[in-house]
Order: C-alpha cells, then sequence, then structure tokens
C-alpha cells in the first residue's frame, strides 16, 4: 500500500506541478488568447461585425473549431486551432486542478498520519522557530495545526510530501484520525496559555503516555498545574519562553558583571530592570537566586515604570516571600521612558551591572537602548569607562540582533536577548541539552546519603544509596560513578527547576574560584570527569564559604517560589509531613546556613545526625566536576593575562617562541585568557596584547601611567596611529595617576603595579637586568614575586622561558 500510495502521490505531483506552472502564467496566457484573437479579427476581417468576432472566439475558446472562412490562409487556421487548444486545456486544468490538488494533499496527509510523526499544534513565534530548527525536515513526518491555514510562513512547507497542515479544528472534530499511538512528541504553543492547557489535557485524556512539550508563560499556571492540576503527567514538559530566555541570558553573561571586581569582593552589585512585564518577573525571580554570591555581596534590583506601584504590586503578588530572600533589596523607581527625566535619572549613575529593557515592544526597547547609550551613557562610553551592559528584549531579533551582537565599537555594550529562535528549537526544548546539568544534580542529590559533617574541617562521611557494592566502594574512593536519569522523569516541576538552578549556580562558583566550563566534543564522561576533578579541587580552599553561598540560593529559590519557614519537626515525621508541606509551600530549612551548627544539639534530640542538613550544600558543591563532565563541559582556568617587557631591542625569535609556548600552556594546562591587560606602551605592551587578542578573542583592559593626550607624547607620528587603534578595541581603560601630582616615573611604576594586582599570570618579557629608572619591567617583575603572582619570563637575550 505504502508503494501504491508513493506511485500516486508522484503521479499527482506531476500533474500538480504543471497545474502550477499553468496558474503562474495565466493572466499571460489569456492577455494572449485575446489579443491575438483581436488582432487577428481586425486585421483579417475587417468587414465582420463585433458581435460576429466575439461569437468566433468563444467558440474557439469551447473547441468549437468548425469556423468556415474558405478564404483563410492554412498558417492562420493552424494558429487558431493552437490557440483554441491552449485555451481549452487549460479550461480543462484549471476545472480538475483542485480535484487533483485535495487527492493529492490526502494522501499526504493520510501517510502523515499513520506515521511516526511530530505534532506541532499553533502556529506562534515559538512553533515557526521550532519548525524552522529541524534539520532533517524532509525525513520527518510532521503535522501542522494551525489557526490559519493561509499563513504565508507555510508555504514554504506546502510542497513537502512529509508536512501536512490542517486547521486545529481537525484536533476537535476526530481526535482519533490523529493516531496519537504513532506520535513521536508534540509540541504545542498557541497564543493562549488556556488553550495551550485545554489542547495538552484533551490529549492527555486520550492518551496519558504521549511526550508534549506545551508553552505556559503565566508563572501560576505553570506551578499550579504541573504540581497539583491537569498536567501533572511525568510526560508533559512544560517550557516557557521567558524564564528559558533569562536562563540562556544568564548562561551568556555572568550574574555579578564583566569583570571580577563584585565577586572577589564584599562589594554590592546592582541591576535596573525596566518594563512591568511578565519577561521582567522573570529578571528579578532568577537574579534573585543566581545572585547568591560566596562573599555574600549586598545586591540591590531597581524595578523601573511609570507605574511603580503597579510593578511593586506584581512583583509582591508573584513572590509573596520575596522579602526574605537573602541578600536582596528591591527598590522600586517611577520614570516614564517617554521623558526627558527618564534618560537623565540619577540611577544611571549607579553602578550597575545590567540594565535589562523588558518592555514587550521591540521597537520601544530598540529606541530606549539607543537614547540611553546616546545621551545619558555617551561619556562613559568615549572615555571606556562603561561597566554596565544594556540588554534588550528581541524576541523576533532576526538580522539587527546579527549586527549588534557583532559589537560595532559603539554598540558593544549592547545585547539582545529572548530570541525564540534560541529557545524554540529542537535541540535546546525537545533534546533537552538544558537539562544535562540538572539531570546530574538531581542524581547526587538522590544517591547522596550524608552520615555526619566535621564541623573543624567540613568535611562529611556519606554512603551512596545502591546495593552494588563495587560502585559503592568505587564512589566512597571518590574515583568515579555512572549518572543516569532514572528518576529525572518522576520529579515534580519545583524540583525539576530546583535542579535546575542548582546547575545554572555552578557558573557563580566557578567564576569565585576563578574557573570556567566549556562545552567541549570529547564525550568520554570518565576522562572528563578526572580532568575536572584535579582542576577544581586545586582551587577549592574554603568548601564552608561555598557551601554557606549554595544555601543561600536554596533559600532564595524557595522564598521566591512562596515557602515559608516552619520549626524543625522530628524525623521520624519528616517523611510522614513531606508531601503535605510540600502541597501548603513549607520547609523546616529555610534557616541561616551557621543555625544548623549553632542547634546541633537540638537537631540531635529530634533524630538527626551531626551536620545533616549542610553536607548536603557540601556534597553538591563536590561534585561539581561530575555534574559538569555528564553534561559534557571541561573545566578551564579562567585567567586574566598582564605584560610588562621592554620597548624595543626585542627580537621576532622571542615572541615566536612566547607564542608557542602560551599555545602549548594552554592546551596542557586548561587555561582559558580571559582578558590581557596591557598599558600599551611600544614593543612588547602591544606585540602581547594584539596576539592575545586575535588569538584567543580575550578583552582589552589599558592602564594609562596618566592623562591619555600627556601618554601620547611619548610616542611617534606612527606610533600614535596603532596606539589609538588598540585603545580602540579596549573594554575597559583607567587613568591612573594625575601628572600634576606625581613623577612619570612614579606613574609609569603604578601602571605596573595596577598590572600585577589585576593580573592571574604575569608575561615578563625582560633582559634579567636591573631597572634603568624607576618603574622600568625589573621593578615591575620585583613586585609581582612580592605578589606570590605566576610569571611566565621569557629572557630577550637568551631567549630561554622560565615559570616562577
Amino acid at each position: 500500500m505504502d508503494k501504491l500510495d508513493r506511485f500516486n502521490q508522484s503521479f499527482l505531483d506531476i500533474i500538480y506541478k504543471g497545474v502550477k506552472k499553468v496558474e503562474e502564467y495565466r493572466f499571460a496566457i489569456f492577455f494572449a488568447i485575446y489579443t491575438i484573437g483581436y488582432l487577428f479579427y481586425v486585421f483579417a476581417f475587417q468587414n465582420i461585425g463585433w458581435v460576429r468576432a466575439f461569437y468566433d472566439s468563444a467558440a474557439l475558446f469551447a473547441f468549437d473549431i468548425r469556423i468556415g472562412y474558405e478564404h483563410i490562409d492554412t498558417w492562420f487556421k493552424s494558429l487558431i486551432y493552437i490557440i483554441a487548444l491552449i485555451a481549452g486545456s487549460y479550461t480543462l486544468l484549471s476545472v480538475i486542478a483542485p480535484f487533483f490538488k485535495h487527492k493529492k494533499d490526502d494522501i499526504k496527509k493520510q501517510r502523515v498520519l499513520k506515521s511516526k510523526k511530530i505534532i506541532v499544534i499553533g502556529l506562534s513565534y515559538s512553533t515557526k522557530a521550532y519548525l524552522d530548527s529541524i534539520e532533517d525536515i524532509k525525513n520527518e513526518y510532521i503535522l501542522v495545526l494551525t489557526q490559519d491555514k493561509n499563513d504565508v510562513y507555510l508555504e514554504k512547507y506546502e510542497n513537502y510530501n512529509s508536512v501536512t497542515i490542517e486547521s486545529i479544528e481537525f484536533l476537535y472534530q476526530d481526535i482519533n484520525a490523529l493516531n496519537l499511538s504513532a506520535v513521536k512528541h508534540i509540541i504545542i504553543s498557541t497564543d493562549s496559555d488556556i488553550n495551550n492547557l485545554e489542547i495538552a489535557t484533551k490529549l492527555i485524556s486520550k492518551n496519558d503516555e504521549l511526550k508534549i512539550f506545551v508553552q505556559i508563560e503565566d508563572r501560576s499556571l505553570r506551578y499550579l498545574h504541573k504540581e497539583n492540576g491537569l498536567l501533572s503527567s511525568q510526560n508533559i514538559r512544560i517550557y516557557s519562553h521567558n524564564e528559558e530566555s533569562v536562563r540562556l541570558l544568564f548562561d551568556r553573561y555572568d550574574i555579578d558583571g564583566i569583570y571580577n571586581d563584585v565577586i572577589d569582593s564584599c562589594n554590592p552589585f546592582a541591576i535596573a530592570v525596566v518594563g512591568n512585564t511578565s519577561l521582567s518577573y522573570e529578571v528579578v525571580s532568577q537574579y534573585a537566586i543566581l545572585g547568591q554570591l560566596p562573599n555574600e555581596n549586598p545586591l540591590t534590583i531597581y524595578c523601573i515604570d511609570k507605574d511603580k506601584q503597579a510593578f511593586q504590586d506584581a512583583i509582591e503578588l508573584h513572590f509573596p516571600q520575596v522579602d526574605k530572600v537573602p541578600n536582596l533589596t528591591i527598590e522600586f523607581i517611577e520614570l516614564n521612558h517617554l521623558k526627558k527625566a527618564f534618560y537623565y535619572s540619577e540611577i544611571w549613575d549607579m553602578a550597575l551591572s545590567y540594565i535589562v529593557l523588558c518592555l514587550e515592544d521591540e521597537q520601544t526597547n530598540l529606541d530606549m537602548a539607543s537614547t540611553l547609550l546616546e545621551l545619558t551613557f555617551i561619556e562613559k562610553i568615549v572615555h571606556k569607562q562603561m561597566n554596565t551592559q544594556l540588554l534588550m528584549a528581541m524576541p523576533n531579533e532576526y538580522k539587527l540582533g546579527e549586527k549588534i551582537k557583532n559589537n560595532m565599537e559603539f554598540l558593544k555594550y549592547l545585547d539582545t536577548f529572548a530570541s525564540t529562535i534560541d529557545i524554540s528549537n529542537d535541540k535546546y526544548i525537545v533534546a533537552e541539552d538544558r537539562d544535562k546539568k540538572a539531570i546530574a544534580t538531581n542524581f547526587v542529590y538522590s544517591n547522596i546519603d550524608i552520615k555526619s559533617v566535621d564541623y573543624d574541617k567540613y568535611e562529611y562521611v556519606y554512603s551512596l544509596t545502591t546495593d552494588n557494592e563495587d560502585e559503592k566502594k568505587e564512589y566512597k574512593n571518590s574515583s568515579y560513578i555512572k549518572i543516569n536519569d532514572s528518576g529525572w522523569n518522576k520529579l515534580f516541576y519545583l524540583y525539576k527547576e530546583s535542579n535546575r538552578m542548582v546547575a545554572d549556580h555552578i557558573k557563580v562558583k566557578l567564576k569565585f574560584l576563578g574557573l570556567v566550563s566549556k562545552k567541549v566534543k570529547n564525550t568520554d564522561i570518565k576522562e572528563l570527569f578526572f580532568d575536572n576533578k584535579k582542576l577544581f579541587e586545586s582551587k577549592l580552599k574554603d568548601k564552608v564559604k561555598l557551601a554557606r553561598a549554595e544555601h543561600n540560593r536554596w533559600n532564595a529559590f524557595h522564598y521566591i517560589h512562596g515557602y515559608k519557614r516552619i520549626p524543625f519537626v522530628p524525623k521520624t515525621q519528616k517523611s510522614f509531613l513531606k508531601a503535605q508541606h510540600n502541597t501548603l509551600k513549607q520547609h523546616m530549612c529555610l534557616v541561616d546556613f551557621d543555625e544548623f551548627k549553632t542547634r546541633a544539639d537540638e537537631l540531635d534530640t529530634l533524630g538527626y545526625v551531626k551536620g545533616e542538613f549542610e553536607g548536603y550544600d557540601i556534597a553538591i558543591n563536590d561534585h561539581i566536576p561530575l555534574i559538569l563532565a555528564y553534561a559534557g563541559y571541561k573545566i578551564y582556568q579562567d585567567v586574566t593575562v598582564g605584560i610588562t617587557g621592554h620597548r624595543n631591542g626585542i627580537s621576532n625569535e622571542v615572541y615566536t617562541k612566547l607564542f608557542g609556548y602560551i599555545k602549548d600552556m594552554i592546551e596542557k594546562e586548561s587555561i582559558s585568557i580571559k582578558a590581557i591587560i596591557s598599558p600599551l606602551a611600544d614593543g612588547a605592551d602591544r606585540v602581547v596584547a594584539k596576539h592575545i587578542l586575535e588569538e584567543y578573542n580575550a578583552k582589552l583592559i589599558v592602564p594609562l601611567p596618566f592623562e591619555e593626550y600627556e601618554y601620547q607624547k611619548d610616542f611617534s607620528k606612527d606610533s600614535k596611529k596603532e596606539f589609538e587603534k588598540l585603545i580602540a578595541k579596549a573594554d575597559r581603560v583607567d587613568t591612573i595617576s594625575d601628572i600634576d601630582k606625581i613623577s612619570k616615573d612614579k606613574a609609569y611604576l603604578k601602571a605596573g603595579e595596577y598590572v600585577v594586582d589585576n593580573c592571574d599570570i604575569l608575561i615578563a618579557i625582560w633582559d634579567g637586568e636591573d631597572a634603568r629608572g624607576v618603574g622600568g619591567t625589573a621593578d615591575i617583575v620585583e613586585y609581582a614575586k612580592q605578589c606570590k603572582k605566576a610569571i611566565l619570563y621569557i629572557n630577550t637575550k637568551s631567549k630561554e622561558i622560565d615559570r616562577w
């Protein structure tokens, strides 16, 4: 039957394509018929009346070729017959075309319905992006159910034999015809959460084993219906464009900002969120949770809108326990982006890591961002003092977003997020790449049984909840454990979200340790794990600080989701009361991390072992290398490189050998260069800076000894041009000293000390001799030794490389 279907389909395709071609040129055909007919009658039969001419033309059009006029030449008669044949054929094809089209579409639909297929319901931006993301769409059977079958977007899919398009009413009129037993998965994304819920519910009522991905934007609907309501099936996968947008945003950007000024200190940090929208609520939610830093830096979120009371009411409604979130302050500010006062507000003078523009209209976000850059931040941009990133929501960014992401000089401080293309694609949503780390996190939590914690060293004693003694022994020796996702699909939606937040927060902890993780092609999890573990443990010096950050994150997550603190209950009652407490959103562990230790005796009387609760915070951090390895991520040292060296007398051989050594060092020692600090003086400063920028896509930080105009006086004409080109690429420029208050030599020394203070590795290109004046290379190297900085030194004379 399938072969017959394929033959019929091919036959009908040929006819239908012919019909389509005729339809394409129908106006030309009509024009030709009547024009030629008109010219013929006027030219050859001027004595014939118009009535007779019209009659004969109509007769020809109807295949009546029994026309007289014996005196007409044969070639004229042939022309008449050809015209009649063309006109008649066109008429016939026009009549039968709908039949063939209907037959063709019916055969295609039946083939798709009976095949193993994907069903896409709704034609929102999300489903359009999903369809576009299917790489092998010609070999996938896809049924699209849409509100508008005439949507021009669908034209590109009409000729695919693997895709059929039906009205969404088809679902309600004859759901059995969908053949739900032959479904790979279903994507539901109409323009209404309620419609999405209704459709998902109807499908589940017919087949509760269906794998359904349903888009729900309203936070209350997501949690209510996934946990207690209509979508409790473990096969239902809820996703939110807004939630995923913010998740990807903070995967791209560090939560505390571009540099390490915040995370390496106890300094406060802040963001501004503009616009009272559902997207802004997700920004507030995830920023409050992921912004729990190891040094417990105070965090402020400024919520800005023309109606601050409405914004405040919305935040308090969505997050009734937000005032309990550790280290967090939320301030509401009334400003209207349509008025001048918005752009000259003192809020923009504050140290903001990000300004996130969340209005629903993309053009408004773009206009607002452009005006902020031109009016408000222009001075900071010109002087390379701009430390704030503007992020604007553009779900359907297309080419504009790509241009902005190319980081043109003026737009390097501007970026877009919330792209539908990034989120609603086959790999991210269906293949669930987003959940690899979360699945591993859940496995660790589920399989670790904390026995006790040594409060002096904060080392935990645990066992693996498995009956496999060999695996237990292997795990006990901290070597390797095989992860599986057996428990993941059974988790409540809130528990899944909690594990996702644990996984997302790993990035914060790695940055604190001077590390970063990157996706790699190496799929050998065990090898990745060993490499990750070795590097991670070499940097992990303060387990308590990281554990406290993890517990603060856990508290923040539960407060954001409306949980309330309750007194500790006896361990014998804990399991019995667990379901009730989750339903009522109550938890006894919503306390400060140190409170577990101070109340250890009380907890002991309730049946809990020493350190049982803190143990999980410590354990999850110790298993970061394993979680990342399972998801295919490798840990690297995330270093800032500083440069000091001579201005002249350095051969090309020195640079060639140095750059070769740097490349080998990066590969062998798992190093990622995030920035180069260089004063951009002649010689070593510039050559190394250019190489690092070009080869490793690093950021450029320039400490100028004194004012730029004065600094350039030391350069030749050609040197000035090179300097200007390089400094234009700088991400940050700091003027270290005032030339009116300090000598040039001392200013150079202070600039060199700035390089040392802010780098992880100092590259020294030096002849090994004493400095010829204050602030020379020898002085900077000596200062780096005193600061116990890692130094990569190449001798310009012997060309020997050493590491100190």
